[in-house]
């Protein structure tokens, strides 16, 4: 049983390997993303964790050739945080992952409020807005 137990653990730990290496968005026309948020959006890593947050936007290899639109509105604070060697990412109305766009894309990212990007005690905190990454 205890074998079972461990090639199933092995196997479901592969699939999310590599589901999260070979991750990849092709949009090739059309497709529009927006996010409204009335009040505050928060990203948080603390402790060596790390914390992803993608609102009305494309995360791994992206590659866009044609239309697509991304648009977001909060009305309130926006943080990205990370504390004690963690890594916070957060993606606004953005692509992010190598993307290539060959064609269209609009962004727009509208705040009425404060935005703060801080990362402490040896932490990473990257914070998109209406942009491209690459990373």
């Amino acid at each position: 049983m205890k074998n079972v137990l461990k090639a199933t653990l092995i196997a479901v730990s592969a699939i999310a390997l590599s589901m999260s290496v070979n991750a990849k968005v092709t949009i090739g026309g059309n497709n529009k993303q927006s996010t409204n948020v009335q009040g505050a959006v928060a990203n948080t890593a603390v402790g060596g964790s790390k914390a992803v947050q993608n609102l009305s936007s494309n995360s791994g290899k992206v590659s866009i050739g044609g239309n697509n639109v991304q648009s977001t509105n909060i009305q309130g604070a926006v943080a990205n945080t990370a504390v004690g060697g963690s890594k916070a990412v957060q993606n606004l109305s953005s692509n992010s992952g190598k993307v290539n766009i060959g064609g269209n894309n609009v962004q727009s990212t509208n705040i009425q409020g404060a935005v703060a990007n801080t990362a402490v005690g040896g932490s990473k905190s990257t914070q998109n807005l209406s942009s491209n990454n690459g990373e």
